[in-house]
């Protein structure tokens, strides 16, 4: 027997219990988003209608991409103070909205965004808190091992707490130890719901 079946069987198998298989490469069903900033190409997702979270290192931000080829024109960015994180007003952006975690609970996650401009969604483990940046200038961040990409950044961390899917983290970078993202806790102005 090959020795990667198991592997993979448990692959499939993590894949269906977090993200179901119809809705894998339909990020928007998560109200994950790709924006286009002066930067590049960056993910976004809605916290609310008229409303979206990003990483704040995407740079000037001016445009939302809907699925169905739409453009809804980012009216304001609102960088959020101490985190990789900004508040985008997107007047027209309609949910799906995940309900937003309390805490982040240790186990499997999935990240969706858009690396490359192409929507994608990735499986991996939430392996706990730590901290990220330059001495000094440090940010509390999720650990996690879920493989991000360019152009992933601001998308979701999803974990899944019972019969739901909540959002837990904003994607906001990655080396080649581990993966890191905002704790949606951690985004002044934005409560739990």
């Amino acid at each position: 027997m090959n020795r990667a079946l198991p592997y993979l069987l448990f692959a499939v198998l993590l894949a269906a219990c977090i993200v179901p298989a119809d809705a894998q490469e339909r990020p928007a069903d998560f109200g994950v988003y790709e924006i286009q900033s002066d930067a590049g190409q960056c993910s976004a997702v809605a916290v609310e209608p008229g409303v979206a979270l990003t990483a704040k290192h995407c740079g000037p931000m001016h445009t939302l991409l809907l699925p169905d080829g739409r453009k809804l024109r980012i009216h304001s960015v609102k960088p959020a103070p101490g985190v990789d994180a900004a508040v985008l007003a997107v007047p027209g952006l309609a949910c799906p909205c995940l309900p937003v975690a309390r805490s982040a609970l240790v186990g499997d996650v999935a990240a969706v965004g858009f690396p490359g401009g192409r929507p994608r969604i990735v499986l991996g483990k939430f392996l706990g808190y730590g901290f990220v940046g330059p001495v000094g200038q440090s940010e509390r961040a999720l650990i996690h091992d879920a493989p991000l990409a360019g152009g992933i950044s601001g998308g979701a961390l999803i974990q899944k707490n019972g019969d739901r899917l909540e959002l837990v983290g904003i994607l906001m970078g990655y080396n080649a130890a581990a993966s890191f993202a905002v704790f949606v806790g951690d985004v002044p102005g934005l409560v739990a719901r």
